[in-house]
C-alpha cells in the first residue's frame, strides 16, 4: 500500500493498493485526485502518464520524471529542484514560479509552457524545445543551453518567421541552426542557402539585419 501525503501538513491525500509509487500516482490521476502539495520527492515516475495532473506546489525534488507525459500539467510553484525531466513532455505545462534549479531538461518539450518566474539556475536545457514558452521573469543564470555554453538571462523569442528564432546572451538559434552572434554575422549568402535554401537567402536579405540588431542589443544587457 502506497500512501501519498501533503508535503506541508502531512495530511493524507490518497492510499493506493500497490507497492509502486509510479502506479500509485498514475491511478490517483486517473481518479482525478487533486495532488497539489503532494510529497513526491525522489519518486520514480519515469515514463508515467501525468497528463493534466494538478501537482501545484508538489514536492518533486530529485524525482525521476524522464520521459514522463506532463502535457498541460499544473506544476505552478512545484519543487522540481534536481529532478530528471530528460525527454519529458511538458507542452503547455504550468511551471510558473517552479523551482527547477539543477533540473535535467535535456530534450524536454516545453513548447508553450508557462515558465514565468521559474528558477532555472543551473538547469540543463540542451536540446530542449522552448518554442513559444513564456520565460518572462525566469532566472536562467548558469543554465546550460549547449555543450559548454551557459547563459545569464532569458532569451528573446521570435515566432512567425520561416523558422523560430531564439536569441541567447551570445548565441542565436534559427530553426535547428545554433551559432554565436559573431558566426551568424560572418555567414555569407552561400551559408544561408546551405542552411535553408531559398528561404535562407530570403531571411538573410529581409530579416537578418533586424535580428542582428536584436542580438547586439540583447548581448549589451547581459551582465559581464
Amino acid at each position: 500500500m502506497i500512501a501519498i501525503t501533503d508535503r506541508f501538513t502531512n495530511a493524507h491525500i490518497i492510499s493506493v493498493d500497490t507497492d509502486n509509487i509510479r502506479d500509485a500516482v498514475v491511478q490517483a490521476i486517473q481518479q482525478h485526485i487533486d495532488l497539489r502539495g503532494a510529497d513526491l520527492h525522489g519518486a520514480d515516475l519515469h515514463g508515467a502518464n501525468l497528463r493534466g495532473a494538478n501537482l501545484r506546489g508538489a514536492d518533486l525534488h530529485g524525482a525521476d520524471l524522464h520521459g514522463a507525459n506532463l502535457h498541460g500539467a499544473n506544476l505552478r510553484g512545484a519543487n522540481l529542484r534536481g529532478a530528471n525531466l530528460r525527454g519529458a513532455n511538458l507542452t503547455g505545462a504550468n511551471l510558473n514560479g517552479a523551482d527547477l534549479r539543477g533540473a535535467d531538461l535535456r530534450g524536454a518539450d516545453l513548447h508553450g509552457a508557462d515558465l514565468n518566474g521559474a528558477d532555472l539556475r543551473g538547469a540543463d536545457l540542451r536540446g530542449a524545445n522552448l518554442n513559444v514558452a513564456d520565460l518572462a521573469g525566469a532566472d536562467l543564470r548558469g543554465a546550460i543551453i549547449h555543450p559548454g555554453i551557459t547563459v545569464q538571462s532569458a532569451p528573446i523569442q521570435i515566432v512567425g518567421l520561416a523558422w523560430s528564432v531564439v536569441i541567447w546572451d551570445r548565441h542565436m538559434q534559427i530553426g535547428c541552426e545554433f551559432h554565436s552572434h559573431a558566426e551568424w554575422a560572418d555567414f555569407d549568402q552561400s551559408e544561408w542557402i546551405r542552411m535553408g535554401g531559398k528561404k535562407g537567402a530570403q531571411m538573410l536579405r529581409d530579416e537578418y539585419p533586424a535580428l542582428k540588431l536584436l542580438c547586439e542589443a540583447h548581448a549589451a544587457r547581459v551582465p559581464a
